[in-house]
């Protein structure tokens, strides 16, 4: 399963990145994997520095992560979409303090990635969200 998200992840970071990232993983666990992304030889990120190292307390990182949200329905103007958070409490509980460690050795050229799966009684089968993070003028950015 571990073989599957992480293919899932590379194919993702070559369509979003450029080629060539390398993905290190901090944390690897059977629903959860937080790594850095970086280049082999730190050229195609040069003209983009990120503002890491940095700290995360908490309840900053979970203010963030509580907040987004995936709202379903079938159309622009229907109204009657309801929004469903895309972390779970217990993803939660096992994604912020990898992301904050990870934060914190992470250099300017990283990017921060993740992926979290599991099962849904919604959907019958297995569910990953994944994206990149990286903080540039002092701001959270992402990518998915």
């Amino acid at each position: 399963m571990k073989a599957i998200i992480a293919a899932i992840l590379l194919v993702w970071m070559v369509g979003c990145a450029n080629p060539g990232f390398i993905i290190q993983p901090v944390e690897d666990d059977p629903s959860l994997l937080v790594g850095l992304a970086s280049s082999p030889d730190g050229s195609s990120v040069a003209e983009t520095r990120h503002d890491h190292p940095m700290e995360w307390t908490t309840g900053d990182l979970q203010a963030v992560l509580k907040r987004l949200a995936i709202q379903e329905g079938s159309g622009l103007l229907d109204s009657s979409r309801k929004q469903q958070a895309v972390f779970s409490p217990e993803d939660l509980t096992h994604l912020i303090p990898a992301l904050q460690q990870t934060f914190k050795i992470a250099r300017p050229s990283d990017w921060i990635v993740f992926a979290v799966w599991g099962g849904s009684e919604k959907t019958q089968g297995l569910e990953v969200t994944s994206g990149g993070l990286f903080l540039q003028a002092q701001r959270l950015q992402h990518r998915n």
